[in-house]
């Protein structure tokens, strides 16, 4: 009954949570869209139903905790079980309805097997205690001890009787072993109510293990799905959260739209300052491509002169030359004259002297030429450094004209720079208003982000919780997994109950029989 309410109070503050967020929301979109101050009751409201949410995420934990904790106590009997190990007591005191009746079943299982490994050592003072009344296998226990110790029997009876135990002890090791399929075949006639007895029983425990497979299936794909759900609850939170930051962006676009207005102005005004800055920058490219030619100007005429100073070295070593060719010509002269005085010089030397007076007329000649090539030659550059001083005037010339430009540009683009401050004093004054709007809503989206984030810790808290209850079922899955049974079509929980009834009432009624063909055969 604990349950049920927990579980229903869970219910009851998640729906209240809903609600309270749905209308807080109205509150605050009614605010928002009248152009008031955002409500403190829509925020109040918020505020509660974060409370209550946070309020469910923990009471859903806690139920969720010890489900997991009963769900785990029942995998380690199941696999205790599905080991063989079904010596197993539930005297201990616990509220785990099935880790109780898995003890109940150990229990009565081992009593019935302690009765049958007596019957086969073939001790028949036994008394069989009945759990219920209706204990079909216990009633069939009695009758068959009961029919042992009055009837006569043959050897071929006997030996089918112990071939019966035999085969109902193996079956019995089966069912320890975890195997609830197996069937015992029946060797002997009186011994077939036992038999009917132990195929009911071993039916009922494949229906109970069938189930219980079941309902860890439905156990772990309902916590995959609490899984998915609380998933979704949190991807919904962050949805939260962004259109809350959207509205924020709307609110504060809405003011720079007034500044935008405003803006139209300084825009047209620094339009102006651009074409202004584009034409003096034009100018001063242009001035700069003039810089650039007269640079070229005077790099050329100073080439030019530096030609005109080598021709004047070549002309004055030529010059020089013809220095010395005048000089050794005076020399030739004289040395002429001193053999003509003489009369006892030879005609070779005379020869000689005439040959190097030849050589001296044609070096001459060749000086001669040489310096009025170099003459023509410095003319010539002469004239086109003059007229590449008169081009360098000329760029000068504009040069100064593009600078007069670039500086009528300048005073404008000066002018418009002012008028341009002016309109973003004003503009900065509506910024400052819309930066205290914005404040207040960031102020407002802090404290709303902080309780978001809360409900999201709670949230993955809840997915930690529900990720062991699917590792718990899960292990359940692989305890009860080990189990070998037939398979079936499991009923619903009612049904099945009924079917159990029914075959009770059956297994009742085969002992009937069984104990009125025991009397009849007593009789006769």
């Amino acid at each position: 009954m604990k349950k049920i309410w927990q579980n229903f109070l869970s219910k009851i503050i998640s729906a209240l949570s809903i609600v309270f967020l749905i209308l807080g929301l109205i509150f605050v979109g009614a605010s928002y869209f009248a152009g008031e101050a955002i409500s403190s009751v829509g925020v109040i409201i918020v505020s509660i139903a974060s409370a209550l949410a946070i309020l469910g995420l923990v009471s859903t934990n806690f139920y969720l905790a010890e489900l997991t904790g009963k769900i785990k106590e029942a995998v380690f009997v199941a696999e205790k079980i599905s080991r063989g190990e079904i010596f197993y007591t539930s005297k201990e005191k616990t509220d785990n309805e099935l880790k109780i009746a898995l003890g109940k079943i150990s229990e009565n299982f081992v009593q019935r097997m302690e009765v049958i490994e007596k019957m086969a050592l073939g001790n028949l003072d036994l008394d069989v205690e009945l759990y219920s009344e209706s204990d079909a296998f216990g009633q069939a226990l009695q009758n068959a001890i009961a029919k042992l110790k009055t009837q006569v029997q043959t050897k071929k009876q006997r030996e089918e009787f112990q071939k019966s135990i035999q085969n109902l002890l193996t079956k019995t090791a089966q069912i320890i072993n975890g195997d609830f399929s197996v069937h015992v075949t029946v060797f002997n006639e009186d011994f077939e109510p036992v038999a009917k007895a132990f195929n009911s029983m071993t039916k009922e425990l494949n229906d109970l293990i069938a189930h219980i497979k079941k309902l860890s299936n439905e156990i772990s794909a309902s916590s995959r799905r609490v899984k998915e759900i609380i998933a979704y609850l949190e991807h919904e939170n962050e949805t939260q959260i962004e259109q809350i930051s959207q509205f924020v962006n709307a609110y504060s676009n809405m003011q720079i739209r007034k500044i935008f207005e405003k803006s139209n102005l300084v825009v047209q005004t620094a339009s102006d300052c651009l074409s202004a800055t584009v034409y003096a920058v034009k100018a001063v490219q242009e001035s700069l491509g003039s810089m650039s030619s007269i640079r070229f100007r005077v790099q050329e005429t100073a080439k030019r002169v530096k030609k005109l100073g080598e021709r004047s070295q070549e002309i004055s070593q030529t010059v020089d030359s013809i220095s010395d060719v005048s000089h050794k010509i005076e020399l030739l002269a004289l040395n002429l004259n001193l053999h003509s005085v003489s009369s006892h010089d030879d005609k070779k030397k005379s020869a000689q002297i005439a040959r190097e007076a030849e050589v001296l007329a044609e070096n001459f000649n060749h000086l001669t030429q040489q310096i009025e090539t170099l003459v023509q030659t410095a003319q010539s550059e002469l004239q086109e450094v003059i007229v590449s001083m008169d081009q360098t005037i000329q760029e000068v010339v504009v040069g100064s004209t593009l600078a007069n430009r670039i500086q009528q540009t300048l005073s404008e683009l000066e002018r418009a720079t002012i008028q341009l401050n002016e309109f973003l004093e004003e503009v900065s004054g509506l910024i400052t208003q819309s930066v205290q709007v914005a404040e207040d809503i960031s102020r407002f989206t802090v404290s709303f982000e902080k309780s978001a984030k809360m409900m999201k810790s709670n949230i993955k808290q809840s997915l930690g919780v529900v990720s062991e209850l699917v590792s718990g079922s899960s292990e359940l899955v692989r305890a009860v997994g080990d189990m070998r049974t037939t398979e079936i079509e499991v009923p619903k929980i009612d049904e099945n109950l009924e079917d159990v009834a029914d075959r009770k009432a059956e297994a009742l009624k085969t002992v009937e029989n069984f104990k009125t063909t025991t009397m009849e055969k007593k009789l006769t």
